[in-house]
């Protein structure tokens, strides 16, 4: 229970500059990433202010698919990163089953551990299916079986899923509760890369964490105090 890092002081009543100045910041450690476009760079940082409030939401949150087009391009990589800044770890990995079965076996043991975060690495087979679609859409509590047991429990869902890939394939209800970031490095061997701001990121952001995890605060207390508005943006279903 003792805290990993002592944080910087929180403003009170941030204001729109202070906002931008701690998008600015968040964005930081995903700027080398070879991103398809704007809508898909700001998923990683989605992904981070949803980790950090999970326990103010009263109901789901969509999951995060960090997806490319050629291996190598640093998908596991924005997963570590994202988990590092929210929890000060990186993600633990957890194979994709592609079977259902398996798959709900997977998510109740999750449950039942109170994990704040599933990430399922590397999928290779169509992603989606229905225990993946009640826990993204769950209110507070699944249903799910638990390996080992005759009765299916009902299980408190609180976490946060994310899964990387190359080329995934979203199916079925699963496609409208996903987020999706791209990357599409326009090299052949994105893995031999090297000019990079920040050579060690895992590195800077451990020891940049306070200052990261300050600005995404900040940022969720900006958007809270200027009466939560919704950016222009359509209601998403189911979340």
């Amino acid at each position: 229970y003792l805290p990993s890092c002592e944080l910087p002081r929180i403003p009170p009543r941030p204001t729109r500059d202070d906002a931008i100045a701690a998008v600015e910041l968040l964005s930081e450690p995903f700027e080398d990433f070879p991103y398809r476009g704007d809508a898909d760079r700001v998923v990683p940082v989605a992904a981070i202010l949803t980790m950090l409030a999970r326990s103010a939401i009263a109901g789901a949150v969509p999951a995060c698919v960090l997806d490319a087009s050629t291996r190598g391009s640093g998908k596991s990589l924005q997963a570590d990163v994202i988990a590092t800044i929210a929890s000060g770890r990186a993600a633990p990995r957890m194979s994709w089953p592609g079977d259902d079965t398996e798959l709900e076996k997977v998510l109740g043991a999750y449950a039942l551990r109170g994990a704040g975060l599933v990430a399922l690495d590397n999928i290779t087979t169509p992603f989606g299916g229905g225990p993946l679609d009640r826990v993204l859409t769950a209110q507070d509590t699944v249903e799910l079986r638990v390996l080992g047991r005759s009765e299916i429990p009902a299980l408190r869902w609180r976490a946060v899923v994310l899964a990387t890939g190359n080329n995934v394939e979203v199916v079925g209800d699963t496609t409208r509760r996903v987020l999706v970031a791209r990357l599409e490095p326009q090299d052949g061997s994105p893995e031999d890369r090297t000019d990079f701001r920040h050579p060690d990121l895992l590195g800077w952001v451990r020891a940049e964490r306070p200052r990261l995890v300050a600005a995404a605060l900040t940022l969720i207390r900006a958007w809270h105090l200027a009466g939560r508005p919704q950016m222009e943006c359509r209601k998403w279903g189911s979340f």
